[in-house]
């Protein structure tokens, strides 16, 4: 095993609609900054080096993707339409049942993706301190 970079031509090939606005130099220094989300090392909790580029990936796309919003003079509406009004125009969303924790990757389908792929490693497991006790001697 060992750690992720980011390679370009490779990114692009994914997510091609991103790569034809964010230049390489740009998604490079984004990719860097997904590994302040994500350990591209050895060390990080994806031990599989394929599922953490991937990973690391979709974090890159999420934050192409919230650069060309910003860029565009505007973030985009999160969450399903809830109440349109037509007079005034007049549009809210909600984010309905996620927790509030993922409300910042729900703004693109990249970071929503990466949400649900990352769940496993969300997910506490129990490990009893004595697994192999087979008699309680107190009361």
């Amino acid at each position: 095993m060992s750690d992720v970079t980011f390679d370009y031509h490779q990114w692009s090939l994914r997510y091609p609609d991103l790569a034809q606005s964010i230049s390489e130099s740009l998604a490079e220094l984004l990719f860097s900054e997904a590994t302040l989300f994500l350990d591209p090392t050895d060390k990080s909790w994806v031990k599989n080096q394929a599922h953490r580029t991937l990973l690391l990936y979709m974090l890159t796309a999420h934050l192409a993707q919230l650069q060309q919003q910003a860029s565009g003079g505007g973030g985009a509406m999160v969450g399903r339409i809830n109440k349109v009004t037509e007079g005034s125009v007049s549009v809210s969303a909600d984010t309905g049942q996620i927790p509030a924790t993922a409300e910042w990757f729900a703004q693109t389908p990249y970071g929503m993706t990466f949400w649900k792929a990352t769940a496993r490693y969300r997910s506490a497991r129990y490990l009893s301190r004595f697994p192999n006790i087979r008699h309680c001697f107190w009361p």
